[in-house]
């Protein structure tokens, strides 16, 4: 429903924008489209894996929230990485939303320049670590999940 709903609104921008008179043209669609893709599978993993610690560890809940506003403001979803100093990066990319981010940014804009360090292979890593770890915790809690 969150996916259906944000393509929707994305839409509805797009075409006013266009309407309005704005070049909305996506430099490199399908690369787009692929790491749009990436991260919804990204997404995923992430979130089946957060809702099985919530599960094994209600307590976590408010922990998880508060972690997530530094981690949201530090995948430069607001500002470009560029703003940030360049001692942060080291730290700043480990974050694979960064990645993500900018990787959709350069598929986006024809003039963009993307930062050094960013890797798409990073976040496929990232994802298949983060599916194998969820799964593995899904096989091992169902049966209490599932009573719940």
């Amino acid at each position: 429903v969150e996916g259906s709903l944000s393509a929707t609104v994305f839409i509805i921008l797009l075409a006013a924008f266009t309407w309005i008179g704005f070049d909305t043209r996506i430099v490199r669609p399908l690369e787009w489209l692929g790491v749009m893709a990436l991260g919804l599978c990204f997404a995923f993993a992430l979130g089946l894996t957060l809702a099985i610690i919530a599960s094994i560890f209600p307590e976590s809940k408010m922990v998880l929230r508060l972690i997530f506003m530094p981690l949201y403001l530090l995948s430069c979803v607001i500002y470009s990485p560029s703003h940030f100093p360049p001692e942060w990066m080291s730290l700043l990319l480990w974050n694979p939303f960064l990645h993500l981010m900018e990787l959709i940014r350069v598929n986006v804009f024809p003039f963009y320049r993307m930062v050094d360090g960013i890797s798409v292979q990073y976040v496929i890593n990232c994802t298949i670590v983060l599916l194998f770890i969820s799964t593995g915790m899904y096989r091992i809690q169902r049966l209490r999940m599932m009573s719940l």
